[in-house]
């Protein structure tokens, strides 16, 4: 029961997709104590910050740049919020690289770098099965390197890219962007 798990935290980290944040902040926000510190892990800033600002206590942002490895040395964790000093002390000294930045500055870095995702997916989508047989049969090796890309997203929950996409407001001008570009180019050919 998620509501009474809280009760008596000192820290709770929500590691659930943007798009169910309201729902989990909803069932805590009379349970969690003013005292506790809530952070979610999504990979957009601005919503998940101003969903977590309706609780009574403190609230910080995380964005872990990794997914599941063997060890987090050396790899980077975007913080935005307040920064905690107890986490800020375990996050250095498991030898994380610690990134603080506002969330507004967050998102627009992450649309920037998730337009590289919205590729991907609209290539996952438009490439039947046989297609892709083919390019990993017969492609050269750029071709071959971007195949193993995709087939690297699709190990990843498509759920989270997605969400990039949706709930990030500074990625929709740049996908437009990129399609208007798209479709000039195939004017052009």
């Amino acid at each position: 029961d998620i509501k009474n798990s809280v009760k008596n935290a000192d820290y709770v980290i929500l590691s659930v997709p943007v798009s169910s944040l309201h729902l989990v902040v909803e069932q805590i926000r009379e349970k969690v104590p003013n005292r506790a510190l809530v952070m979610d892990t999504c990979a957009v800033k601005e919503i998940p910050m101003k969903i977590m600002s309706q609780l009574k206590c403190n609230v910080m942002g995380t964005h872990p740049q990794f997914r599941k490895v063997h060890s987090v040395q050396g790899k980077s964790i975007i913080l935005a919020g307040k920064m905690d000093p107890y986490f800020s002390r375990i996050y250095k000294k498991l030898g994380l690289r610690i990134i603080h930045m506002r969330a507004k500055e967050h998102d627009k870095i992450m649309a920037v770098v998730g337009i590289a995702t919205f590729v991907g997916l609209s290539l996952i989508r438009l490439l039947t099965p046989y297609e892709r047989q083919i390019l990993n049969k017969y492609a050269g090796t750029s071709s071959k390197n971007l195949m193993r890309l995709l087939e690297s997203m699709e190990k990843n929950s498509l759920t989270t890219y997605e969400d990039i996409q949706k709930y990030n407001s500074y990625s929709k001008k740049l996908r437009e962007r990129f399609i208007k570009i798209l479709v000039n180019f195939n004017r052009t050919l």
